[in-house]
């Protein structure tokens, strides 16, 4: 366990994508929590996101040339850099990866944080990064909550009323993507959903898609939201802009995605969709996440509109069933 010290600087190195550094967050937290200063290594978009949401102090791209040397023979640059910090924790699923050997050898008091639970194990990934940081101290709902500087709910109202929203109606946000071609619910059914939902709720509908998808989805999400009224196709923002839209909804529905973990995260009330993927160990954590699953390694069109329907609607009038 790395002890809390009222100031430290702390090297964090966190190669995954959105959704994988999301399932560290409460480890993340915790690291900034015992630390002065934190400099996060990553993918780009996802450590400048950490930065802008005060999870670190500074973030650097694992593109750049000095810290691709982590994974041959390190720059020396790198290691005087390196040589300046107190600790530092490596997430990797492989612990004793070639960029952790590195790091150790620049920063003695360093760590690894395993990401995959062992075969054989259901216990959640989360939940899993989090014992080894801090043993013997579970998970809490405050945890796994990710909070946005106050002055992005401001630019999130006015890209709504940019695209048409009226105050005080109801917004729901909906995801289609993932990563993965597998853990994608039908697009078609995503439209069904949504011409039952809009005009019983009388809602605005934000339909989400970024870079990392299909690029045939991302076309027939736009024709679909042209011309209908009160639906918006939020295209390919950058992080930060997208989850200020997220916070803003009261219903979010989507796929097996970093997308769906950071709306658990934000405290949506969210209902994803699994097939493939254990929920178990990869749900979305947050206080208000619904899984509707299709049993492990079924394919996703064994979920039905009319399962997803009820589910959304046994929240609204919250009569939710066992699972």
């Amino acid at each position: 366990m790395i002890p809390d010290i009222t100031f430290m600087k702390t090297f964090v190195y966190h190669n995954g994508a959105l959704g994988d550094v999301l399932l560290s967050l409460p480890c993340l937290k915790r690291l900034k929590t015992g630390s002065g200063w934190v400099y996060v290594v990553g993918r780009g978009d996802v450590v400048r996101f950490l930065r802008d949401t005060g999870l670190a102090d500074a973030a650097a791209s694992s593109d750049q040339s000095v810290f691709a040397s982590l994974h041959s023979a390190i720059d020396p640059r790198l290691r005087t850099f390196l040589c300046g910090f107190d600790r530092a924790c490596v997430f990797t699923a492989q612990e004793h990866s070639t960029a952790a050997a590195a790091i150790r050898q620049a920063i003695p008091r360093s760590r690894t944080v395993g990401t995959i639970p062992p075969d054989g194990s259901r216990m959640h990934v989360a939940e899993y990064r989090f014992s080894q940081l801090v043993p013997g101290r579970q998970l809490s709902d405050g945890d796994a909550v990710l909070r946005l500087p106050s002055e992005k709910a401001g630019i999130a109202r006015s890209l709504l009323r940019e695209a048409g929203y009226s105050p005080g109606t109801g917004v729901i946000a909906v995801h289609p993507g993932s990563g993965g071609r597998l853990k994608c619910w039908p697009l078609e059914r995503y439209f069904e959903l949504i011409e039952r939902l809009q005009p019983a709720s009388d809602s605005f509908v934000i339909l989400f898609t970024g870079y990392a998808e299909d690029g045939e989805l991302r076309k027939a999400v736009s024709r679909y939201a042209r011309g209908r009224k009160n639906i918006f196709h939020a295209a390919d923002l950058e992080l930060m802009s997208a989850a200020s839209l997220l916070s803003q909804c009261g219903l979010y529905i989507g796929n097996d995605s970093g997308f769906s973990h950071l709306a658990g995260m934000l405290g949506c009330t969210a209902v994803v969709l699994f097939g493939p993927t254990d929920p178990l160990r990869w749900r979305p954590i947050g206080p208000r996440v619904e899984v509707v699953s299709t049993g492990i390694a079924a394919p996703m069109t064994q979920i039905t509109v009319d399962e997803v329907s009820e589910r959304i609607e046994s929240i609204i009038t919250g009569n939710r069933p066992n699972h």
